[in-house]
């Protein structure tokens, strides 16, 4: 019997797993922190000034022996703080000791996994909520490929309703900045059209469905599409806040979840209609 336990893993994994993602823990602070400091390629003063330029913190501290920083001060600090360096650090090894990156990102990983923590890293260390795998490859792929130049806008916008949905972000933002993102796209498609709204959705987007979509199959499936995107808009405008009006009770976190994920998936599909319209013209 004993031969079918798992072997070789520490009880903690195994058995005191926590049910939900740990948004922030004193033991998640101090092992990051800890892993800072082996990963240091620079003199600690030096480190200290930037994290204290880039995060408005008080780390850098001076003495006889010259300038260090303070890794107390970064453990107790804001842990949006501690999160942050998780990134800037980065930028540091990969600047200064670039053989060393890929461990960093490797031991990162594993202190993120290992505490349960709500966080993951991209290929660039920049931190992102982990919600799952399905947000985090369309997520990914999305960012990816609005990488051309026209596109920026919508990217950042997206970029910025993913941050929100950190623990320690705003649902009612990241809905908000998604909105922004897909409205953005859609408005470069019809220059025309001050906003993305119901009637905007009906008087031109349906029309070039009809004409950019030859197969009828193709096009019913996109025209419902188009109704989905309308109530998805409509959805938003719950949330989007109008002067003169109290704000809006703010949304529990796997409904936003929910509305990020499609606005990313209207976001890439009105950009291939974008690009299907410009191939026409060609």
């Amino acid at each position: 019997m004993a031969d079918e336990l798992p072997t070789g893993r520490r009880f903690s994994q195994l058995y005191l797993r926590p049910e939900q993602p740990v948004a922030e823990s004193k033991r998640l602070r101090a092992r990051l922190v800890s892993l800072f400091k082996r990963y240091n390629p620079v003199p600690s003063g030096v480190l200290a000034e930037y994290l204290d330029d880039k995060l408005g913190t008080k780390l850098c501290l001076s003495g006889s022996g010259g300038s260090f920083l303070y890794w107390d001060r970064l453990e107790a600090a804001e842990f949006r703080d501690v999160l942050d360096s998780i990134t800037l650090i980065g930028a540091f090894v990969r600047a200064n000791a670039p053989r060393m990156l890929a461990e960093y990102k490797r031991e990162i990983n594993e202190v993120l996994a290992e505490e349960a923590a709500a966080y993951r890293i991209d290929s660039e260390l920049g931190v992102h909520p982990a919600i799952d795998l399905a947000y985090e490859a369309t997520y990914d792929s999305l960012v990816v490929g609005l990488g051309a130049s026209g596109f920026s806008a919508a990217r950042d916008h997206l970029t910025r309703a993913d941050m929100e949905l950190l623990p320690a972000g705003s649902n009612r933002e990241a809905i908000r900045a998604a909105f922004d993102a897909v409205e953005n796209i859609f408005k470069m498609i019809f220059r025309h059209e001050p906003s993305l709204r119901e009637a905007a959705i009906k008087n031109s987007l349906l029309p070039i469905i009809d004409t950019l979509f030859q197969d009828d199959v193709e096009k019913r499936a996109s025209r419902k599409m188009a109704a989905a995107l309308q109530d998805w808009t409509d959805c938003c405008h719950n949330y989007r806040h109008e002067p003169g009006h109290p704000e809006q009770t703010p949304p529990c976190d796997d409904l936003s979840v929910l509305v990020v994920s499609q606005g990313m998936s209207f976001a890439r599909w009105l950009a291939s209609i974008l690009e299907r319209k410009n191939s026409t013209k060609e």
